[in-house]
């Protein structure tokens, strides 16, 4: 018994660790937007295909998982299936809730939202993110702003819901 009594505390030890850094990644970080940040052209982020419809009328196109609206595409996971996930503007048919487009600069993104809840390049891309996140984790609620270093390419509005 005297022998095991090393390797229990050894393992205990261990075990500790590692719940200790499950839990820090678990940890959601940055700050929470108001709910009025994730609506575009009207719709809030999260919203059902038939409120969708119902708002906007018919859409420019369908695809899988997709209902786009010119520059505007609304996102549905076949997992979540009415809700919106996702909304992307890739155009100037719409702006942010502050009041922000594609085209425009990184410094309107700074002088509307402030600093960024976490900043990474991804795929070529510089992608400011404003709400919270878990850092190991595919969550991610708030807006990202897809840059190609000096002004907005894409904008990006998440339900915290992966696809």
């Amino acid at each position: 018994m005297k022998q095991l009594r090393p390797w229990i505390l050894v393992i205990a030890f261990l075990f500790s660790l590692f719940s200790t850094s499950q839990l820090q990644a678990m940890h959601v970080k940055g700050n929470e937007l108001p709910a009025t940040d994730l609506i575009v052209a009207g719709i809030p982020v999260g919203s059902t295909t038939d409120a969708i419809y119902k708002s906007l009328g018919d859409p420019t196109a369908l695809k899988p998982n997709r209902v786009i609206y010119g520059g505007i595409t609304f996102h549905v996971s076949n997992k979540h299936f009415p809700e919106t996930t996702m909304t992307t503007i890739d155009n100037r048919d719409a702006v942010t809730a502050r009041g922000i487009a594609v085209g425009d600069s990184i410094a309107d993104i700074y002088t509307k939202y402030g600093q960024p809840s976490m900043v990474y390049n991804k795929e070529g891309v510089h992608v400011l993110f404003y709400g919270v996140y878990m850092p190991t984790y595919d969550y991610r609620k708030g807006i990202e702003f897809i840059t190609n270093g000096n002004s907005i390419i894409r904008i990006k509005i998440l339900s915290g819901i992966s696809q």
